[in-house]
């Protein structure tokens, strides 16, 4: 229904929509033409199924039904997701109805993340509302996902950011003196945060400078408050050997306490363990005030482990091994562009068949 109605302010035209004797939509509009259009348009979307209450309902209450309905995921996935929507969805889309969410849209918001936070954020974020968008098609308050073709194919993924050997010892140094061992561990050796986390005096063997990941130190419960032990990423565990400096390093840790404590303790938390997102917050700010150093994040320091141990002579496979990938395909996805020889060897395979061409043409 299109009612004309004058006020103060001029005309107007009010249209409500109905369904099953009750009213589900009204809106008001200042041209005839597009209350309209608008009602036609609601029209056609109850006929086809589509809740129009719903598709009226701003993204803030699709975002907390699809937190309550979401499969179950590690803690630490679920504190991820809860972030990236606190910090970055609702802050530009709460009260837009999902049905006003438009593609075009998306992709500008997920553009701009990426200039002023990172590519890696712009992705993930837009993941997150990618899912959020997809429950109110399911329930059928919109008849498409706006951001499903939104993301990765218009937003690059971060490159690989690897330090020089100065260089890490240089950002070590500017660390808190508690942190220095744990920059140096995550730069040799390519430990995870949470790996470093989990390791015990008894991981660490000085005589044989080696160091046994067997597990991390992860978020737990529906909440992320609580952390526990649990297994590593990839449910591996591996023994990864350390240089003799690093290991001194690590020795003067140690200190032949109890294997039960923590390698790496910290007195001013209840479980004396590292935190990651501390280790992070501090990395970041130390690295951007030094000067000939660039952003760092605790993944980088991962980054700088594969490009050393490469430069070292290390293969494709003892990089996987070494940083505890699930295959060489993860780690040749993520560090191929850290194997120039690799890459030379092949052309000129490559030349040798060229140059070989006509011989294959008279046999």
């Amino acid at each position: 229904m299109i009612e004309r109605r004058v006020g103060k302010t001029g005309v107007r035209w009010r249209v409500r929509v109905f369904h099953q004797g009750r009213v589900v939509a009204t809106r008001t509009f200042l041209q005839k033409s597009v209350a309209q259009e608008w009602h036609s348009q609601q029209v056609t979307a109850l006929r086809a199924g589509i809740s129009v209450v719903g598709a009226q309902e701003p993204v803030e209450v699709w975002a907390q039904r699809w937190q309550q309905s979401r499969p179950r995921r590690a803690a630490s996935t679920v504190r991820l997701q809860d972030q990236l929507l606190r910090d970055y969805v609702l802050p530009e889309w709460a009260v837009v109805s999902v049905r006003d969410v438009r593609a075009s849209a998306v992709r500008a918001w997920g553009q701009r993340l990426e200039r002023e936070r990172s590519s890696s954020t712009a992705r993930k974020a837009i993941g997150v509302f990618r899912q959020v968008l997809q429950l109110a098609v399911e329930d059928l308050a919109i008849s498409s996902n706006p951001a499903a073709n939104v993301g990765f194919s218009t937003v690059s993924k971060n490159e690989p950011v690897a330090l020089s050997h100065g260089q890490v010892w240089a950002l070590a140094d500017a660390m808190p003196p508690l942190w220095r061992p744990v920059v140096l561990l995550g730069a040799y050796g390519g430990l995870r945060a949470q790996e470093m986390a989990a390791l015990n005096c008894a991981d660490f063997d000085p005589d044989s400078r080696l160091v046994h990941v067997t597990k991390s130190y992860a978020l737990t419960g529906r909440s992320g408050s609580s952390r526990a032990l649990a297994p590593t990423k990839t449910h591996q565990s591996r023994v990864v050997p350390v240089p003799a400096s690093v290991a001194d390093v690590l020795g003067s840790v140690w200190d032949g306490r109890p294997g039960g404590q923590p390698l790496f303790y910290f007195d001013q938390y209840s479980d004396n363990r590292l935190r990651g997102d501390r280790f992070r917050e501090l990395l970041v700010a130390t690295s951007e005030q030094l000067a000939g150093c660039p952003r760092v994040t605790p993944h980088n320091l991962r980054d700088t482990c594969a490009s050393l141990a490469i430069l070292s002579g290390a293969t494709l496979s003892e990089v996987s091994r070494l940083l505890g990938h699930e295959s060489t395909a993860v780690t040749a996805r993520h560090y191929i562009t850290f194997f120039p020889s690799e890459l030379v060897r092949v052309a000129n395979q490559l030349d040798v068949g060229i140059k070989n061409r006509g011989m294959e043409q008279r046999n």
